[in-house]
């Protein structure tokens, strides 16, 4: 599971993926209201055997959401391949991917999921090795107890 919070600043999801590449397309579905935010061709490279995701993410708070990361291949790919092979430069990934979905050169068979998850959205802060978890009574519940001394009868 990933932690995001509900910052409108640029976010960050490390991943490892079934095949490296940094076209991907990311899909997150609300589990509360099955609402459904595609996020075309976000700020991604590969670092060791990692993709590092990057883009600002609109999420709503103590909400889970489901993460399905696509690998863009077929027209899109092969335009940009195209494009550096003849010593191009290729420097607008979302403003193509639009141009192609336009003209309805993209479609379901040219996306192929190379990663699933879910994310919550918090704005806690967790970090498990400074022993910061996430607490649902955080702020609300206060415990009055002063020890666990009892008197048997």
């Amino acid at each position: 599971m990933k932690y995001l919070t509900t910052s409108t600043d640029a976010q960050t999801l490390t991943i490892i993926p079934r095949v490296y590449t940094t076209d991907v397309v990311i899909t997150l579905r609300n589990d509360s209201t099955n609402d459904l935010v595609t996020v075309i061709l976000p700020t991604s490279e590969i670092i060791g055997n990692y993709i590092v995701i990057t883009n600002i993410f609109s999420l709503t708070e103590s909400n889970f959401y489901d993460l399905k990361v696509y690998e863009v291949k077929g027209s899109y790919k092969d335009f940009k391949d195209r494009v550096i092979a003849d010593s191009g430069t290729f420097e607008n990934n979302t403003c193509l991917y639009n141009e192609l979905d336009a003209l309805n050169l993209i479609n379901q068979s040219d996306l192929d999921i190379i990663y699933r998850d879910r994310i919550f959205c918090t704005s806690q802060t967790i970090d498990q090795s400074e022993n910061e978890y996430y607490s649902v009574n955080e702020n609300e519940y206060i415990s009055k107890s002063a020890d666990n001394d009892f008197i048997i009868l």
